[in-house]
């Protein structure tokens, strides 16, 4: 972002070598999210500015998609009584390694908390908080996505899971 590659900025601190890539920009509120709302409506281009970008692991930001998925399946399959889409707003905070951390540094903190929240009236309600430790190298399985889809199945009636039939 702004032609600053977040290899350069960890290259130092995890020594790597020139070809190895171990950090990128992640998305606070997810690119396929639709952008952030500027003056009341969703503006797609917003996602991609510096206050909406953290610098993080590949495997951070493959967690972060695991997530992210479940907010869309709940914006589309949880309908409120009128039978309208569901609202989901979610709110991001950053944990700064320190409190005097200048705003314009605020892309590089340890910690991002997602803060999730079904508004209105839905048949599903799926609050929930998580921290996203963003230096992370563990990465999900193809199991635990999985096992997401199905447990979103047996939960809440969501979709069709091709990989098992219960």
């Amino acid at each position: 972002m702004g032609g600053i590659s977040p290899n350069d900025l960890v290259r130092k601190w995890w020594k790597l070598g020139q070809k190895e890539k171990a950090a990128e920009w992640l998305h606070r509120s997810a690119w396929s999210y639709g952008g952030l709302y500027d003056g009341g409506k969703l503006n797609p281009q917003s996602s991609q500015v510096m206050s909406n970008l953290v610098i993080g692991t590949h495997e951070a930001n493959t967690l972060m998609i695991r997530h992210e998925i479940f907010v869309k399946r709940l914006a589309e399959y949880g309908k409120d009584p009128a039978n309208k889409g569901v609202t989901v707003q979610v709110t991001t905070s950053l944990h700064k390694m320190f409190e005097e951390t200048l705003p314009e540094y605020a892309w590089f903190c340890p910690r991002l908390h997602y803060k999730v929240e079904t508004l209105g009236t839905p048949d599903v309600a799926a609050n929930f908080t998580y921290d996203f430790y963003l230096l992370d190298r563990r990465l999900p399985t193809r199991l635990e996505l999985d096992l997401d889809e199905l447990l979103e199945r047996l939960t809440y009636g969501w979709g069709n899971s091709d990989f098992m039939t219960l």
